[in-house]
């Protein structure tokens, strides 16, 4: 019993120091880079959506649009904070 014991805070204790050796994504690029690449595919979606919408004619044609092809702020919102946290 002891030596699981042993084993298991030993495994807590280095537990840390083996996440610090984890690379986080795409850290190559300064994160003023990864703003502006992530900024410009938010904007490209954006703008492939509004022409797709202004070529609609109906409001169902619109609304399913809408529904399938509208870039989400969630996909987005969570890398964005990821490189705010990464300052």
């Amino acid at each position: 019993m002891r030596h699981i014991l042993t084993a298991g805070f030993t495994v807590l204790a280095f537990s840390p120091a083996l996440w610090a050796l984890d690379e986080p994504p795409d850290k190559s690029k300064m994160p003023r880079e990864r703003y502006q690449s992530l900024f410009q595919e938010h904007q490209k979606a954006m703008q492939t959506f509004m022409q797709d919408y202004q070529k609609a004619t109906t409001a169902t044609e619109k609304n399913k649009l809408y529904q399938e092809s509208y870039p989400q702020p969630q996909k987005y919102v969570g890398k964005f904070i990821e490189i705010a946290d990464s300052v």
